[in-house]
């Protein structure tokens, strides 16, 4: 399991939570740790869950986005258009993996998301991949 190096987060004013980084397989992840009921150690641990999943099952959420998201990206697969379902896999995989560094929101209560928001993708819009408070994968879907 992974283990989120807490010296890379601080207070923020702005929000009831802490905001950082961390890094899982290379890849860098940067966002807000939220305390809604108060429990910073909830919050954590669901942090080192996330973060397990992120090591250990990524390609789960590649599998939910392939099956749940690309085949409803009508934006690209309308009938006037001559885009194949394959090329906006590609299209969206291609943006997941430029995505540096991934967003999130991590809380210690309801649901906890990681935001991929690479180049030229989807109309400004962000792969929204979201957790529950377990730490398991829930839905993949458009943000923003």
């Amino acid at each position: 399991m992974p283990s989120i190096d807490r010296t890379r987060f601080a207070p923020d004013s702005q929000i009831p939570g802490l905001r950082g980084s961390f890094t899982i397989s290379d890849r860098e992840y940067e966002g807000i740790l939220n305390t809604w009921t108060g429990d910073m150690e909830r919050t954590w641990a669901n942090a080192e869950r996330i973060a397990t999943f992120l090591e250990t099952r990524f390609v789960e959420i590649e599998s939910k986005i392939r099956i749940n998201l690309i085949p409803n990206l009508e934006l690209w697969l309308d009938e006037d258009d001559e885009v194949e379902t394959t090329e906006v896999e590609r299209e969206v995989f291609d943006a997941m993996y430029a995505t540096d560094p991934v967003g999130f929101t991590i809380s210690d209560a309801g649901a906890s998301s990681i935001y991929f928001n690479g180049p030229d993708f989807v109309e400004g819009h962000s792969i929204e991949v979201q957790f529950d408070e377990q730490g398991r994968l829930v839905c993949v879907g458009l943000a923003g």
